[in-house]
């Protein structure tokens, strides 16, 4: 199901219309159908609400997913975290203010961070902005950063620290 699903049909519901799901696997004879309706009924709509309302309407539902957007902050992300895997950046242990990570190559480093909604935010330590890593999950045992560092893979953290992996 889509993200935010049920506040995006209440506002297609004010506006006296339904969005309607069909799935993932569908045949082109149905893509070519739901186009020509939609489009004839965005018509409709622009008929009836004006000009520019399709535009102002998909506003409108950008805006749920960026209120819907959660305010990490560092309560969340204290603490130690384990990729589980001998690779680069396999520990991070977040404090207050910095971020110590462990490396598969003998080596350790100190970062200082801040959070944005759900940006963890990398800096130098003369705070300048190094990288802005987008946190895509975060739960009491999981942590799931689209990138970190100059890795640029999804990592899977957990909060129990497990048998090392080698890659």
């Amino acid at each position: 199901m889509p993200m935010n699903f049920e506040q995006k049909q209440k506002l297609a519901n004010s506006s006296g219309f339904n969005f309607y799901l069909i799935g993932c696997n569908v045949k082109t004879d149905i893509i070519n159908r739901a186009k020509y309706y939609n489009k004839t009924i965005i018509e409709h709509l622009e008929r009836k609400y004006g000009v520019g309302w399709w535009t102002k309407f998909q506003t409108q539902l950008d805006s749920i997913d960026n209120r819907m957007i959660r305010q990490i902050t560092k309560d969340d992300i204290k603490g130690n975290w384990y990729l589980n895997k001998w690779t680069m950046y396999h520990t991070l242990s977040f404090a207050d203010t910095t971020v110590f990570v462990d490396n598969h190559i003998d080596s350790v480093f100190t970062l200082n961070y801040s959070l944005s909604n759900d940006t963890l935010i990398l800096h130098d330590n003369k705070l300048r902005i190094t990288y802005k890593e987008k946190i895509i999950t975060l739960t009491q045992d999981t942590l799931i950063i689209k990138s970190f560092g100059n890795n640029q893979n999804i990592l899977g953290y957990s909060r129990t620290k497990r048998k090392w992996i080698n890659e």
